[in-house]
């Protein structure tokens, strides 16, 4: 009732800069603000027994830190009780969660914005993620309808033993399943030729494996009506091999930093471009960011550049929900 400290080890009194803590109470030792957010959870834990609150306060050089606090009663008399507190900095464990955070969103938007069907299979075959690509070359509507079943199902049966073998050894030895042309079965029951190529990659701290697939099916009847030139097919396995090679950079690393300008270099050989950016898109405020930007210059175009979201390209593709391609 007294809310006045009894007890604060040194760590805490050198932290918050306290010389003299002791018997003083919460507003005396913290601004208001962070005073009467503690209180109400000193009440919860006398009242409700053990609390559990992660906390943000800034120490006595106006560092923000973040602790994560358990708040417990203490009986020492019929009806009385003091409050103890045990805190635990986790500052750094939260950056690193938020940095980990955004970098996957940046390569969700990667991953979801690709031409590429990509699937996301576990140890044991079933898909726990694919990109729209991949759900247009299945002629599934929805993500749920494909998440939880076996990859296996979508493959021809008279492909399927092959595609058990290569998955085994990818899996088992770590290695890419390289470039393999194959048939596809989509929900509605018609045929898919595919070329596609898998690697291994570490998901949730468990083995995974990132297929990367390319809808040839007009071309392989092209191929058998016409005789496609040999030309032709080197150039769809050197660009499918940059393609491969854009999936290892993605899953090589967490910093997309690291991995963004041999992207462009990659992605390059793919397509003659004079410029391209990644940008970050802000519904709520309304605008997007220029977060990477490489190729020609354009003023008032530059990376950390913000502009309104209303009027432009952008916008249609927030609204479509899917990626689009213009030509002019």
């Amino acid at each position: 009732q007294e809310d006045r400290l009894l007890f604060a080890n040194s760590y805490l009194q050198k932290l918050f800069g306290w010389e003299d803590c002791i018997r003083k109470t919460t507003f005396e030792l913290l601004p208001r603000e962070a005073a009467e957010v503690m209180v109400k959870d000193d009440v919860k834990a006398l009242t409700g027994g053990l609390q559990v609150v992660t906390e943000t306060v800034r120490d006595a050089q106006g560092t923000e830190r973040i602790f994560e606090t358990h708040r417990f009663p203490i009986p020492i008399a019929e009806n009385v009780n003091l409050l103890g507190a045990i805190a635990v900095e986790i500052t750094e464990r939260k950056r690193a969660e938020d940095a980990l955070r955004e970098t996957e969103e940046r390569y969700r938007i990667l991953v979801e914005a690709s031409y590429e069907s990509m699937f996301l299979r576990n140890s044991e075959g079933i898909v726990i993620y694919a990109n729209p690509a991949a759900l247009r070359l299945l002629g599934i509507d929805k993500l749920e309808n494909l998440l939880g079943r076996k990859y296996l199902e979508f493959v021809h049966p008279d492909d399927r033993s092959e595609s058990i073998r290569r998955i085994s050894v990818s899996l088992r030895e770590g290695s890419i399943a390289p470039r393999r042309v194959h048939r596809m079965i989509a929900r509605d029951g018609q045929v898919i030729q595919v070329e596609s190529a898998g690697l291994p990659v570490l998901y949730q701290g468990q083995s995974h494996l990132l297929g990367i697939f390319r809808d040839i099916t007009e071309q392989k009847m092209a191929e058998e009506a016409l005789q496609a030139s040999e030309q032709e097919a080197r150039k769809s396995a050197r660009e499918l091999e940059v393609i491969l090679r854009i999936g290892q950079f993605i899953g090589s690393s967490l910093d997309i930093d690291a991995v963004y300008e041999p992207f462009v270099e990659e992605l390059r050989k793919l397509v003659d471009f004079d410029r391209i950016t990644i940008n970050f898109v802000d519904p709520r405020e309304g605008s997007f960011a220029f977060q990477y930007v490489a190729g020609a210059e354009v003023p008032g175009r530059q990376r950390g550049t913000t502009i309104p979201l209303e009027g432009s390209f952008h916008s249609e593709v927030v609204r479509k929900k899917h990626p689009l391609r213009v030509q002019g």
